[in-house]
């Protein structure tokens, strides 16, 4: 009796010798598509990481706050502070307590 050889050499499908144009074609668009493919992958983590920036409104704030004082003037307020300073040593300096009230409820709200 023959015996029949029933095992199947896996590397038979790629042998030189199975190398038909269909297969072969069949295999390279497979590796084509999987390059392709990964490709895209790393490109859109990549972009998914680079285009998400968020800036916190606390930031925006301060850069809006900090534009604002860089544009204004500067304010030399020493000559209104030697005044008020001489007339708090000789008793000549009247308190506004409506003004005051009204600077520290602004304060508070």
């Amino acid at each position: 009796m023959n015996k029949i050889n029933n095992t199947v050499n896996p590397f038979r499908l790629f042998s030189d010798s199975n190398k038909s144009p269909k297969r072969t074609k069949f295999f390279n668009e497979m590796k084509d598509n999987n390059d392709e493919i990964q490709q895209k992958k790393k490109g859109e983590k990549f972009s998914s990481l680079d285009a998400k920036v968020t800036i916190p409104e606390a930031i925006k704030d301060f850069a809006r706050i900090k534009r604002v004082v860089d544009e204004s003037p500067d304010m030399d307020n020493q000559i209104k502070v030697e005044k008020i300073k001489d007339q708090i040593k000789n008793g000549s300096y009247k308190i506004n307590y409506d003004l005051l009230a009204e600077k520290m409820l602004e304060n508070e709200i």
